[in-house]
């Protein structure tokens, strides 16, 4: 947990992971069971961690309630991120973002351009951005790895649309696209 020196009253420090899976995946075929994510946090010295299903779990919507409870027993310590294929009926998708930001306290909603093979500008992109929107979280959407479509360069737009919306740029491009990570994000204040 969180340490200060007494004599240092006017600096605090908070470390937050804003980016861990829980639960199994189809598509990276693995499987992070709860207890890792404390274990983790416990051995990193974190005091926050942002927690997502994996773009490829079975059930997304029963991991985002085990984060849920996680949430509850770590007293907020443990935060989600709504994670769903955006390549569903789109409020089938709004009412799971809906839930999970009103209800479960979540945090953001996660675009995975890799897992869920999305161009983040499609008509399914673009409604994960709109739900992001409406709700008032931020988005953050996959980069790096799985060119095309996440090259952060694919955000621009969609970062420009919605002015107000943060915009998370996961990786910031995973060293491959990191320049134009930093570009993106230096034409955009909102990512």
């Amino acid at each position: 947990m969180l340490k200060l020196d007494p004599d240092d009253r006017y600096r605090l420090i908070v470390l937050i992971d804003a980016h861990q899976h829980l639960g199994d995946c189809r598509v990276f075929d693995l499987d992070v069971p709860d207890g890792a994510v404390l274990t983790a946090a416990e051995r990193h010295g974190l005091d926050r961690v942002l927690v997502m299903p994996f773009p490829g779990a079975r059930d997304p919507v029963a991991v985002h309630d085990r984060i849920a409870a996680m949430t509850k027993a770590t007293a907020g310590r443990v935060r989600g991120i709504v994670n769903l294929s955006p390549h569903q009926e789109h409020a089938a998708y709004a009412a799971e973002a809906e839930r999970c930001v009103s209800r479960l306290a979540f945090v953001a909603l996660k675009l995975h351009t890799l897992g869920h093979a999305v161009e983040p500008s499609s008509a399914d992109g673009r409604m994960v951005f709109a739900e992001a929107a409406r709700l008032g979280v931020p988005v953050m959407v996959h980069t790096g790895a799985g060119q095309p479509f996440a090259s952060p360069s694919h955000v621009l737009s969609l970062a420009r649309e919605w002015p107000n919306l943060p915009v998370v740029l996961a990786h910031a491009g995973m060293g491959v696209a990191a320049r134009e990570a930093g570009l993106v994000a230096q034409l955009c204040p909102n990512v």
